[in-house]
């Protein structure tokens, strides 16, 4: 079994040099952040297609509205 695991191992590719841990942090940032601004700009672009089509709601019109009745307290108990 551990010819074969290290055969497996063999077989996936290293980059020459192997990148230092800061070079991996910014190169995941790196293509985190154009994912990011990739997404933005196809949210922006769909939003701007779909406004023409979409009108806004009006606002509702201002009801006066009567406050719920104050329950009454409960008597104090006197002590005999």
């Amino acid at each position: 079994m551990a010819d074969s695991v290290a055969e497996a191992l063999s077989e996936i590719p290293v980059p020459d040099p192997i990148p230092t841990p800061a070079e991996i942090v910014d190169a995941t940032f790196d293509f985190a952040e154009k994912v990011l601004v990739s997404q933005q700009k196809f949210t922006r672009e769909l939003f701007e297609t779909g406004e023409g089509a979409v009108s806004r709601p009006q606002a509702a019109p201002k009801t006066a509205s009567k406050a719920a009745p104050r329950a009454k307290k409960p008597a104090k108990a006197t002590s005999a």
